[in-house]
């Protein structure tokens, strides 16, 4: 990432959205497409992940993002997300420009954000579209392009070249699937079941352990300084497997990557089956100067309490512990699982139509 003046930054930037997601929506059905929209955001901030991206804003069905890495990144995550989510039967449109923005409060604007959003509008189904400042600068980088001609960009002065990327090291992007087949692929997609009440109990309180540890990463960002040059990491130390589990230790790494792609800070997480491993885990995340360490349960709470005594130069966040009391470099997120139904089933008895 090069900054030119005081405010101001060179990036390269990517829009994509769903081709035809008012239709899609209309097919679904609200549940199915709510679930359509969880896989995408979880495959686009998976490959926001891999690809040194970071994302600024999702509006619904698309996603804006930027990387300061190089513009290859750019394109690969683009093409890696295209061919994922034509898994599920949808396809995407994507354009992707780079270019000096204004940085204000965080969020990026000026002509070359309109010069991006214009060239995705011009793409087709399945298509990602470059602008050529973007084209030349991965000359040589194993991408193939077809010419798409000059246009004029709504709102913007002059002309643009732009270019659809074909094919990546030689391997040529596969077309849209056929209708047919793609309807076929959407009607697999089922929401997960509903579950007893004390499932869905859990399962509010976790999402309100990943606002809040998000926030938190949030805090840690301003506290320690987001212009550094040094990288902020969020680490993750689980004492039970798995880490997808839909809880706690899933609604905690869902918070830090959320600050992950808001604000740029780097995620690692360690299963730990046994406390010498856990211990051991905790001292090497320290070790490698992880900005925030986040621990999970009562089980290791009185560990994280002793840990974070020992390192008063690291950060800790202990959640769903008992009997942690916050201290200068800990936060304790403790949640009562009773209060969260009640308010759930107040709202639900004001929203009933059957009175019951």
């Amino acid at each position: 990432m090069r900054r030119n003046r005081s405010g101001n930054v060179l990036t390269t930037l990517v829009f994509t959205d769903i081709v035809g997601s008012t239709q899609v929506a209309e097919e679904l059905g609200d549940r199915r497409w709510r679930e359509l929209l969880a896989r995408h955001h979880r495959i686009v901030r998976e490959g926001l992940r891999e690809y040194g991206g970071r994302e600024l804003d999702t509006a619904g069905d698309g996603v804006f993002a930027r990387f300061d890495s190089s513009p290859a990144s750019a394109v690969n995550f683009a093409v890696a997300t295209a061919d994922a989510l034509r898994e599920l039967g949808v396809e995407i449109r994507a354009g992707i420009h780079i270019g000096e923005c204004e940085v204000f409060e965080g969020k990026l604007s000026g002509v070359n954000v309109h010069a991006a959003a214009r060239t995705m509008a011009l793409a087709g189904p399945g298509e990602i579209l470059v602008t050529g400042s973007v084209r030349d600068l991965i000359r040589g980088a194993g991408f193939g392009f077809a010419d798409r001609g000059v246009h004029e960009l709504r709102g913007i002065e002059g002309e643009w070249r732009l270019f659809q990327v074909t094919s990546i090291e030689d391997s040529h992007r596969s077309p849209p699937l056929p209708e047919g087949e793609a309807k076929t692929r959407r009607g697999q997609i089922e929401p997960p079941r509903l579950v007893k009440r004390r499932r869905v109990r859990v399962t509010a309180v976790a999402v309100a352990a990943a606002l809040v540890v998000a926030a938190g990463a949030f805090a840690l960002v301003h506290a320690v300084g987001g212009a550094s040059a040094a990288p902020l990491t969020g680490c993750e130390i689980t004492s039970n497997r798995p880490l997808g589990d839909r809880a706690f230790n899933q609604a905690v790494y869902d918070g830090l990557t959320d600050a992950s792609t808001k604000w740029g800070i780097s995620v690692k997480a360690k299963v730990s089956t046994s406390r010498p491993q856990w211990l051991r885990n905790m001292a090497r995340l320290i070790h490698q100067r992880c900005g925030l360490v986040v621990t999970i349960g009562t089980i290791v709470g009185s560990d994280t309490v002793a840990t974070a005594k020992a390192n008063p130069n690291a950060r800790f966040a202990s959640t769903d512990a008992a009997n942690v009391h916050p201290t200068s470099n800990l936060m304790s997120i403790q949640f009562k699982p009773n209060q969260g139904a009640f308010l759930a089933g107040y709202l639900a008895a004001g929203l009933t139509k059957t009175a019951r």
